[in-house]
């Protein structure tokens, strides 16, 4: 390697350096680790209703209810025994809390569109406010109140786990490794 290949690869680590490379590919890791835990792998120890009767109208289900009433009758929106069933209906696993029915709760947290295809946001990003600073955020006002009511019905599951701390470090190290050598 010449000296002037050297000064080059100096200078390419520095620029990647000073736009905090590292920090934000461990930061997107993090970030799509925690919108699968929370919206895919469901939030542990939770569970949903199982006994109390809802109506549903069909702008708020995935795919169109039956139109049937409690004793059968046709009516304008759709009967389910409980919120568990609901999401037997739907398509989901009932006995975990995933947090989706719409999808626009974690449209919302993953900041990702959803996609046409399955209606599932992908993984999203992480809003970058700048080089050493990157949040999760709730933009939509109907989704805080949605998010602060789930939390206190659930616990805090929005925190970090030991596993996600541990991964953003081994990133981040991997990373800072890979730029230096």
């Amino acid at each position: 390697m010449t000296i002037a290949e050297h000064i080059a690869k100096l200078r390419s680590q520095v620029k990647a350096l000073d736009g905090n490379k590292p920090f934000a590919i461990a930061v997107q890791s993090v970030h799509a680790l925690r919108v699968k835990r929370i919206f895919d792998t469901g939030i542990s120890g939770a569970a949903y209703n199982k006994s109390k009767p809802l109506y549903v109208s069909d702008k708020n289900l995935r795919s169109n209810g039956n139109h049937r009433g409690k004793n059968g009758k046709p009516i304008k929106t759709t009967y389910f025994k409980s919120y568990y069933d609901l999401k037997a209906a739907q398509g989901f696993n009932a006995n975990v809390v995933n947090l989706r029915l719409t999808n626009d709760l974690q449209s919302d947290f993953a900041n990702a569109q959803l996609t046409s295809g399955t209606g599932a946001p992908p993984a999203g990003s992480a809003i970058k406010v700048n080089d050493n600073l990157f949040i999760e955020a709730i933009r939509r006002p109907k989704n805080v109140k949605k998010l602060q009511g789930l939390v206190k019905r659930y616990g805090n599951f929005t925190l970090f786990t030991t596993e996600e701390r541990a991964a953003f470090n081994k990133v981040l190290t991997f990373e800072f490794n890979k730029l230096m050598k």
